[in-house]
């Protein structure tokens, strides 16, 4: 499912661990050692702590039948942006092919390629505004609100961002006190991706606490619950998720999961290296279609 896709968020099942506390399991066992597991929790510590210290990051999303690419730049608080290019999309109202682009101000909606039933052809590859001048027209379909959106994009399971000094550590400060982040580090493995050497986790997640921790996230960027009430709605789809964290970079590198159609892998690449299009320039308004667009 696309937006789901693009979210990564999960619902909590309880585990042995999460960031501040770590709880004993009465089985014995050869290995790990105790420096390893120690060393588990600290590499997950560390990679959540360099996220929010990370301004633009690129996300790659692979899944059944779709690939795309998501673009943030959240270098700025109050104006963050996003950019999704090809994200494949099939319904019952029809096929279609699109990018995006959006701020909290404007957003819009391309379709490169879409049935005839969601679009007239003589407007495939134009840019399309839906948000303009921070509202969304009343006719909006959610998907297409959804995927042009940060106030839904940006938020999920791991918060990139260009937080300061103080918001990182009051940010990290909830999550050693609170178990949002949860797996048993006796069980994390050492494997090899691209070449580096990456500690794999399972993970899960509880959906009430990710939820309080994306708020504390939306307030620093001058959200309301309400602004983000559709990304919080959709935290407790997810069961687990098989988490990849570099060992020498400490860079969340990739994370897994079933979403029932099957496996969806979104890959985190080009740390601090990402440089969004410019924002478009639309040629029409989707309050001005009818009927309006949907995905």
């Amino acid at each position: 499912m696309l937006v789901l896709a693009v979210l990564l968020v999960l619902g909590g099942l309880v585990a042995w661990v999460w960031l501040g506390q770590n709880h004993a399991n009465n089985r014995a066992t050869a290995s790990p050692t105790p420096s390893a597991v120690a060393d588990a929790s600290t590499v997950f510590r560390d990679a959540l702590s360099l996220a929010l210290a990370t301004g633009k990051i690129e996300h790659r999303v692979e899944s059944t039948g779709s690939n795309h690419t998501i673009l943030s730049d959240v270098t700025r608080l109050g104006d963050p942006r996003v950019s999704v290019s090809d994200a494949q999309r099939t319904s019952q109202d029809g096929d279609s092919i699109v990018s995006t682009y959006g701020s909290l101000q404007n957003s819009y909606i391309k379709y490169r390629s879409a049935s005839d039933s969601l679009l007239p052809r003589a407007d495939l590859g134009a840019w399309i505004q839906v948000r303009r001048g921070g509202v969304l027209p009343v006719e909006t379909n959610t998907l297409v609100s959804q995927m042009t959106d940060p106030r839904y994009l940006l938020f999920g399971a791991y918060i990139f961002g260009n937080f300061s000094v103080a918001q990182r550590a009051d940010l990290m400060s909830f999550l050693e006190k609170t178990p949002v982040y949860q797996f048993d580090p006796k069980k994390v493995t050492t494997e090899t991706l691209d070449g580096h050497p990456v500690l794999a986790y399972e993970v899960t997640y509880n959906t009430a606490n990710l939820q309080a921790y994306n708020l504390k996230v939306a307030a620093l960027m001058g959200l309301s619950q309400s602004d983000i009430s559709l990304a919080l709605d959709s935290f407790g789809y997810y069961g687990k998720n098989k988490v990849y964290i570099e060992r020498d970079t400490k860079h969340l590198a990739k994370v897994e999961y079933e979403d029932g159609g099957g496996t969806v892998t979104v890959r985190y690449v080009n740390y601090s290296n990402v440089m969004l299009p410019v924002e478009p320039v639309a040629s029409l308004r989707y309050d001005r279609l009818a009927p309006p667009p949907a995905l």
